[in-house]
């Protein structure tokens, strides 16, 4: 019998994040009903030109796609990554946004070309007061 989940979840490793996406997945009916993808830098990857990178974020969505059935890509980005840091810095909140935003965008039409009926979700978090988590969609 196939095991069926909602969807698979692309995020960073970010440990600052983890409690946020957790109670964020119960209120949207996820927990223990997804699959997780966490990898430095999120969607990044799959945005990027290394086709190494990309290639292995692929492998497990694929994955996730013929062993339970997923039909459901959620990409989360987030505000202050450190992978992001690592290759360029940002001038202002606004251009942070934006590099993210095309990123999710590339990354979104590389799953759709990788992987055929699933729908793709494109999301940003950050850190809100008292160690909060706000997500939004793209």
């Amino acid at each position: 019998m196939a095991h069926i989940c909602k969807a698979v979840i692309v995020h960073c490793i970010d440990f600052r994040f983890i409690n946020g996406i957790r109670k964020w997945f119960e209120t949207q009916g996820l927990m223990g009903l997804c699959d997780v993808v966490s990898v430095a830098g999120s969607a990044k990857l799959l945005a990027s030109d290394d086709a190494l990178s990309r290639d292995f974020v692929l492998s497990q969505l694929q994955i996730a796609l013929k062993l339970h059935n997923v039909n459901e890509v959620i990409l989360l980005n987030h505000k202050d990554c450190g992978a992001y840091k690592l290759e360029m810095s940002f001038n202002s909140e606004e251009h942070e946004r934006e590099v993210h935003a095309k990123d999710l965008e590339i990354a979104a039409e590389v799953v759709l070309q990788n992987l055929h009926g699933v729908t793709v979700r494109k999301m940003f978090a950050k850190l809100s007061g008292g160690g909060g988590v706000s997500f939004i969609d793209l």
